[in-house]
């Protein structure tokens, strides 16, 4: 079990304390109708492959929490570093979150008949779980706009992010 360090993905960024978001990564087209002043696409790849040894399964996983360039963007009148640094909270919440399920899954005893279905169901607890998250954030933050709760945020996900160990 392993976290992802690079992608072999040209617009997408792998999560690193030492390698924060810039407006320069925001490459996408803003979507014109949407109140927001810049969006996040963000995700956990996750990539894996199994062997059985003395009739137990062994499983070689790797969750890498990405950014995607091409997808997330910036309108002109967000490009501020009050707006960035909201929507690197968002990346920091991912990355959280691929954090959790790796722990999750190196936690989780697999059998050769459950393993892929187990690995899916996790998955999908993990993006409902980080779906949930972000809408707290959003909402507590109102996108950012609440200065107090916006560092809140920021302070208690980055002491997050380096407790786990991950990164």
């Amino acid at each position: 079990m392993a976290i992802g360090r690079t992608t072999d993905k040209p617009n997408c960024i792998v999560y690193s304390l030492q390698r924060p978001l810039s407006i320069a990564d925001f490459t996408g087209p803003a979507e014109g109708q949407i109140e927001e002043l810049a969006a996040t696409y963000s995700g956990i790849g996750m990539g894996y492959s199994s062997q059985t040894q003395n009739g137990q399964v062994v499983l070689d996983l790797k969750v890498t929490p990405y950014f995607d360039k091409s997808q997330s963007w910036f309108k002109e009148e967000g490009k501020n570093p009050r707006v960035l640094a909201h929507e690197q909270a968002h990346f920091d919440i991912t990355a959280i979150k691929a954090c959790e399920l790796a722990e999750t899954i190196r936690n989780t005893s697999f059998t050769q008949e459950n393993y892929q279905q187990l690995i899916q169901q996790l998955q999908k607890q993990n993006a409902k779980d980080a779906n949930e998250e972000e809408a707290t954030y959003d909402s507590e933050t109102n996108h950012g706009i609440i200065e107090g709760k916006q560092i809140e945020w920021q302070a208690r996900l980055k002491q997050k992010v380096r407790e786990m160990g991950c990164y």
